[in-house]
């Protein structure tokens, strides 16, 4: 009996040095919104899209400030595009832009990828939208997280997108400024459609 009562004894000290032991090792508890940030898009560029959406879901639901709460919202709604979570996207996207204190190159990247998701959900007025104005806050853009989205790239968009509304004017213009070498771009709606394709072509 005395045995037995050394034993849970033992065990009962144990226990609570157990516990302190792992949480010691999860030092992800005491990661502060701008760590988890970073870390998401760290995750995000290395094509960890669930581990980044964890990271800016948890930056979001800790910070405070404006603008953290608007680029976590940002990363974890391209992190959802990525993952082709269109809907997802636009609903962070949406939110993010809707913040108060987000900086000027959050909002920037918001609307950027606010495009794209627009135009993947056949949005493509309001992708239109997205994309002018991403590109008037900033006409020189680049994704600073995925070099391949550019502001060469929105103003392709704006071109597939206006051609997709009928807007051949407008896909004409936006494909001048694309590729100005080959302006001006006819307005007729098969050389565009043919333009377009050279232009994903060539990114």
């Amino acid at each position: 009996m005395m045995a037995m009562k050394r034993l849970l004894a033992i065990v009962t000290v144990l226990i609570p040095l157990g516990c302190g032991t792992e949480l010691s090792t999860e030092p992800d508890l005491l990661l502060t919104p701008e760590e988890l940030i970073a870390r998401g898009w760290n995750r995000f560029t290395s094509g960890l899209y669930n581990e980044a959406v964890d990271d800016f879901t948890r930056a979001h639901n800790g910070a405070t400030l404006g603008s953290l709460r608007s680029e976590a919202l940002n990363g974890r709604g391209w992190s959802y595009a990525y993952r082709r979570e269109f809907t997802r996207a636009r609903s962070d996207f949406t939110l993010a832009l809707n913040i108060v204190g987000s900086l000027p190159p959050t909002r920037t990247d918001v609307r950027a990828g606010l495009a794209f998701v627009l135009f993947s959900l056949k949005q493509y007025n309001a992708c239109l939208n997205q994309a002018q104005n991403a590109l008037i806050e900033n006409p020189n853009y680049q994704f600073a997280h995925d070099a391949r989205v550019t502001a060469r790239r929105l103003r392709l968009l704006i071109a597939q997108a206006a051609f997709a509304e009928g807007l051949f004017n407008e896909a004409a213009s936006a494909l001048d400024q694309f590729d100005p070498a080959s302006a001006p771009h006819s307005n007729d709606p098969v050389a565009l459609l043919l333009a377009i394709q050279r232009g994903l072509n060539s990114l």
